[in-house]
């Protein structure tokens, strides 16, 4: 199948402020300062039904703040756009992070495909509002790892506040996620911010010791599941005569600008 190119539209960089921390103790969103190690930049990708609260979910997270949720008249995200957000990971490691959303109607599905090979991770969303939403994340979790096997998958239910109205169990979505091999569940609130800066941090941190830096992850940083999908991985890569260092398979650190069109 032929891909088109995707419109983009894109957003300025949103930056949250910070206190005199040094490189080790500073909190989890701080954003990297100047005069330091050259920032890692990652590609994430966030997907999902239509009206799951994607686009609220990535402005709750590059703004650190809560928002009134985004009604039925909203307007749904058409292609994919795109902000940006500096972290700072909890051993000092400066990443920026280029965070896609993707339109959620099948009319743009080519357009989201076309961004699966570059990219590093994705947040897997739905609402838990609308069972439909979460059965759906069986064929984007498909589609992301058809497009790129080795990408790291986050489930995200959204919409937690609204929980009298639930229709998927947070017991049911976890199990989902293990059964699909995710490397994490959050449930998350834009209206109240729970879980909003969480779900993006938790994948950050999932991608650096999975696919850049695994020699750096403590006994925390990763399950031991996912040691043994990283070995196996690197093993198949031996196989095919490939060098695995850091982050062999996917464009990072020095060469991802130029991949993800930075």
């Amino acid at each position: 199948m032929m891909y088109s190119n995707a419109p983009v539209a894109t957003h300025s960089a949103a930056t949250m402020s910070t206190g005199p921390n040094t490189p080790m103790n500073a909190p989890l969103n701080a954003p990297a300062t100047n005069g330091e190690a050259e920032t890692i930049k990652m590609k994430i990708l966030v997907v999902g039904e239509c009206r799951v609260g994607k686009t609220d979910l990535i402005k709750s997270f590059t703004e650190g703040r809560a928002l009134q949720r985004s009604r039925g008249s909203g307007l749904s995200t058409i292609g994919a756009e795109f902000s940006t957000k500096d972290i700072r990971l909890r051993n000092g490691v400066a990443v920026r992070a280029q965070i896609w959303d993707m339109a959620g109607h099948e009319r743009y599905r080519a357009v989201c495909r076309a961004h699966y090979g570059k990219a590093h991770g994705a947040l897997v969303v739905y609402d838990i509002t609308n069972r439909t939403s979460f059965l759906q994340c069986q064929q984007w979790i498909t589609e992301l790892r058809h497009g790129n096997p080795r990408m790291t998958l986050v489930l995200v239910g959204q919409k937690k506040d609204m929980n009298e109205h639930r229709e998927v169990a947070e017991e049911e979505a976890m199990s989902f996620a293990e059964f699909n091999d995710m490397n994490g569940f959050v449930e998350t609130s834009v209206a109240t911010c729970e879980g909003t800066q969480r779900a993006f941090t938790d994948l950050i941190h999932k991608i650096y010791f999975l696919q850049i830096n695994p020699a750096a992850a403590g006994p925390t940083d990763l399950s031991i599941q996912e040691r043994e999908i990283f070995a196996h991985l690197a093993s198949q890569d031996v196989k095919n005569g490939d060098k695995v260092t850091m982050c062999s398979w996917l464009p990072c650190c020095s060469n991802l600008e130029a991949a993800c069109n930075f």
